[in-house]
């Protein structure tokens, strides 16, 4: 499995290789595990996965560590498939209703998120 990322990539890759050293939840990985963190984080959530969602576990665990931890406007919607995504050009500003700002915007196309600059025109 080591040489996974040589017959995959063609060429050794250094986090691969680090991450395959730790097979279990060790001090390696500490740095990274978030979900004890959650407590602190007191903001409204909302929490969006699919039931065919690559990583939808996440969007459960985060949502039951921030409701375990009493936080209050914690919402979470599973929806059958996959996450929906914006059509192909649309800012975030767009989809959650809110006026975009003057300076950027996110824009997605394809499930993938970019920053962009707007032009004066707000497209």
């Amino acid at each position: 499995m080591i040489d996974l990322d040589k017959a995959v990539l063609g060429k050794e890759n250094p986090y691969w290789r680090k991450w395959i050293q730790h097979p279990v939840n060790d001090a390696y990985w500490e740095q990274a595990n978030f979900l004890d963190r959650l407590k602190d984080v007191n903001i409204p959530v909302f929490h969006q996965s699919g039931w065919f969602d690559g990583d939808g576990i996440g969007s459960k665990l985060n949502y039951l560590r921030m409701k375990e931890s009493g936080h209050p406007n914690q919402k979470l919607v599973l929806a059958p498939g996959d996450i929906p995504t914006p059509p192909c050009g649309a800012s975030a500003n767009t989809i959650s209703g809110r006026r975009p700002s003057s300076t950027s915007s996110a824009t997605t196309c394809a499930g993938s998120i970019t920053g962009s600059r707007e032009s004066t025109t707000g497209s």
